[in-house]
């Protein structure tokens, strides 16, 4: 049997494309959002993207390589984000691509960046979303019962 060599990359957003990446796969999940779930436009989201703070605002897409190749495109995309004295994490993964453990995948590496920054790591998630919810349990994270997020401890 063939030894399959699969690994996972985050690819900080830098170009036309990839911010069009974003914003298609970001469409496709604004349903699981707690905040904007509004669809956007071509044009909101080079807007948007330009007057972002780079520094306090990571954007990712991700990938996932077979020996060393990577997917033809991004199967989700993950932000990290400066907010309050505190990191939050957010992201999505296209609907094909759900239900096969991208997500823990996804959020772990996230995880682990947004530590760098060593300030405490939160994560709003609809009350409704099960899924997401266990995802995070499995990474660390607790609710706050009183609001949808989540906090790591």
């Amino acid at each position: 049997m063939e030894n399959i060599s699969v690994t996972y990359m985050l690819i900080l957003i830098q170009t036309l494309e990839q911010i069009e990446n974003l914003r298609q796969i970001r469409n496709e999940c604004r349903h699981f959002m707690t905040r904007n779930t509004n669809e956007i436009s071509q044009t909101e989201q080079l807007d948007w993207y330009n007057l972002l703070d780079k520094e306090k605002n990571k954007l990712y897409l991700f990938y996932e390589n077979y020996h060393g190749v990577s997917s033809p495109g991004p199967i989700g995309y993950g932000v990290i984000k400066k907010e309050d004295d505190c990191i939050l994490l957010t992201g999505g993964l296209l609907s094909k691509e759900r239900n096969k453990g991208f997500g823990t995948v996804l959020f772990d590496m996230l995880v682990k960046e947004a530590k760098k920054q060593n300030l405490p790591i939160k994560l709003e998630v609809l009350k409704s979303n099960e899924r997401a919810k266990h995802i995070y349990s499995k990474l660390g994270f607790r609710s706050e019962e009183h609001t949808s997020e989540l906090q790591s401890h």
